[in-house]
């Protein structure tokens, strides 16, 4: 069963992180320090709203990270793990709701005390100044460890800023052995055969 394993929301003013062109991104540093060692990468979730008509659909991305994740943390190379697709169409313009992104299997395996990105960009479609969705942001209180990252590929840092966000997993159980000694191949032994 998957459990909330990192998460950030909103304590001060809300903000706004526009995904105004196929290649912006909106996202946030973050790492998990309790729990198991290892999670598979089940969903990230986003408080999202769409503003006028983009097109298309929308993923989540996974990343490892370049700088200090609290200051200067931003995507490093291709994506860990990418999430199915959302029509953007599905998203409502009135105010910011939680959409889940759910990521296929083989599940990505998430290490404990590693820090990672996770962020929203467009897939596909339309998205522009006038037609965007957008990815909120508390921009006052900075209330989590991490920081955001926008703007193409995420590559700007926001140190003071936070992306609200979750990330969901399944604990990854590695089987335990089991110290002793092989009973097939001993009990001859003993039994002096």
């Amino acid at each position: 069963m998957a459990v909330k394993i990192a998460s950030c929301y909103l304590t001060g003013a809300q903000g706004a992180c526009a995904l105004t062109s196929i290649n912006h991104c909106c996202g946030q540093c973050w790492r998990f320090t309790l729990g198991c060692d290892k999670y598979d990468l089940r969903t990230a979730k986003f408080l999202l709203k769409r503003v006028l008509n983009p097109t298309g659909f929308i993923r989540a991305y996974l990343y490892a990270i370049t700088g200090t994740c609290g200051t200067t943390a931003r995507p490093l190379g291709a994506a860990l793990a990418i999430s199915n697709p959302i029509d953007v169409a599905t998203i409502g313009t009135v105010r910011y709701v939680w959409k889940t992104f759910t990521f296929p299997v083989p599940y990505y395996q998430v290490q404990k005390n590693i820090f990672y990105i996770i962020a929203v960009r467009p897939a596909t479609g339309t998205h522009d100044g006038a037609n965007y969705i957008t990815a909120s942001v508390d921009y006052t209180d900075n209330p989590c460890t991490g920081n955001h990252c926008y703007d193409v590929d995420c590559q700007i840092p926001a140190a003071t800023q936070d992306l609200e966000f979750e990330v969901w997993g399944d604990c990854v159980v590695v089987p335990a052995v089991k110290a002793g000694l092989n009973i097939p191949q001993v009990l001859p032994i003993i039994l002096g055969q």
